[in-house]
This record gives C-alpha cells, sequence and structure tokens, in this order.
C-alpha cells in the first residue's frame, strides 16, 4: 500500500508540473501510478548501474518518495472521493460485475500471499532481483533471459531487500488490479460504464490473469504501460498534442 501511494503521487507532482488535464480522478490517478512507476524505477536502475543499490539506498528513495507523495496527495486529494461515484446511479447488472471484481481481486491477493511456487518466478523473476540484491547492482549477465533486468525487475530487487518474495507477488497483483483499472476506465471512457465493466470482467476472470496474479511476474507491468500507452495516444487526437505523445 506504501508503495502504491509513493509512486502515485510522485506521478501526480510530475503531471502537476505539465498541467495535463484529465477526465476524471481515476484517469489521473492512473496515469500518475504509471509515470510514477516509470520514474522510481529508473531512478533505481541508475543507481544499479552505479552499484550502490543497499538497503539503504532503496529505503532513502522509498521514504523520500513516500514523504513527497503524503505532501502532493494531501493537497490533490483534498476534496470528497465519496462523491466520485454515485451509487444510487449503478444498476444491478453492474453492481453484480462490480462484486465479481471485487471477489476475484480478493482472491487473487489471498493467493499472492502464499509463499512463491511459479516456476517462471523462481527461475527468473525472482532469483534476477535476488542476485541484483546480493551484488547491489544490475551487471550484465551473459544467461539468457537474464541480460538486463526490467523495470518491475528493479522494483523486485527493492522489494527483496527490503521483505522477500511474498512482497514482489503482491506488487505484480497490484499490478494485475491497476492493469484491470485502466481497461474499465479507458473503454468507459469510449463506450459507457457497463461495456468498461464488462471489459474489466472479461479479462480479469482470465485464467491466465489469476496466475500472473499470484506469482512474481512481470507481464502486467508491460500491460498496464500498453494500455496507458494507447490511451495517451488517443488523448492526443489529430491534432497530436505533443505532450500527450511524449507520454504515451
Amino acid at each position: 500500500l506504501l508503495l502504491v501511494v509513493s509512486l502515485l503521487g510522485i506521478g501526480v507532482f510530475v503531471l502537476r508540473i505539465f498541467s495535463f488535464k484529465f477526465s476524471g480522478l481515476l484517469e489521473k490517478s492512473l496515469f500518475a501510478f504509471g509515470l510514477g512507476y516509470a520514474l522510481i524505477t529508473n531512478i533505481l536502475f541508475f543507481l544499479g548501474l552505479l552499484n550502490i543499490i543497499s538497503i539503504a539506498t532503496v529505503l532513502a528513495v522509498f521514504i523520500a518518495s513516500l514523504f513527497l507523495a503524503i505532501i502532493v496527495l494531501s493537497q490533490e486529494y483534498n476534496k470528497s472521493i465519496v462523491n466520485y461515484i454515485s451509487i444510487a446511479r449503478i444498476k444491478l447488472a453492474s453492481s453484480i460485475l462490480i462484486v465479481l471484481l471485487i471477489v476475484l481481486a480478493s482472491m487473487n491477493v489471498i493467493g499472492a500471499l502464499a509463499p512463491p511456487t511459479l516456476g517462471d518466478s523462481m527461475n527468473h523473476h525472482l532469483a534476477a532481483p535476488k542476485y541484483y540484491s546480493q551484488l547491489g547492482g544490475f551487471p550484465f549477465v551473459p544467461i539468457s533471459p537474464w541480460p538486463a533486468p526490467g523495470l518491475l525487475h528493479v522494483l523486485y530487487t527493492q522489494a527483496m531487500l527490503i521483505a522477500n518474495g511474498i512482497a514482489c507477488q503482491l506488487i505484480g497483483c497490484v499490478f494485475g488490479i491497476m492493469t484491470m483499472l485502466a481497461v474499465f476506465a479507458l473503454t468507459r471512457r469510449y463506450f459507457g460504464l457497463v461495456a468498461g465493466l464488462m471489459s474489466a470482467a472479461i479479462f480479469y476472470s482470465l485464467p491466465l490473469t489469476t496466475e500472473l496474479s499470484t506469482g512474481a511476474m512481470v507481464e502486467f507491468g508491460a500491460t498496464f504501460c500498453v494500455v496507458l500507452g494507447l490511451w495517451a495516444l488517443l488523448k492526443a487526437g489529430h491534432d497530436f498534442d505533443t505532450r500527450w505523445m511524449l507520454l504515451a
């Protein structure tokens, strides 16, 4: 939860500087989370290239980003969020889909709390971050598929230094939930609430989604960014707004 807050706050801070306009709170929060994720992981990545990744450095980055995030979010979200969605206007079919998504998300969180067992996680997505955390950096490793870490591997390295593999699984689960919310928000933006909920339910109820959500995998990190990138391109419009193109 604190990691989500830190990434969200950093993203909101940057978006405020460049004066991006959003159509709603959820849309702004999703883009802020994605931007914060990209910024923090790249900072950690460059620290790793200098071979100064340690508990002290990752905690320093985490505490600094969390402190800034608390200040920014307290200013940004001081308005009432309760009125963001009017529960009275949600129809029965939509309510059923919302309950389904909540149940699925809860089950995935419970699954992510179990000890790591997925083969890909044990052989690569957790093994590599553990190796990086022991070395204190991100050297070139001439072993496929280990040559260089992905951004989610960098975040997993931070989690391995501070906690353990279960923390990495929870991060992967969070990205699954954020991707589901992004699919919902993008579809709702153009096709309405029911279509958005149906799209989110179809995506999040896939067996592969459950498998990836309960293991320390990296696919959702990429999928989340792809959805936001597509959304940013759509917002750039026919005028090809430079800010949205660069954000995409």
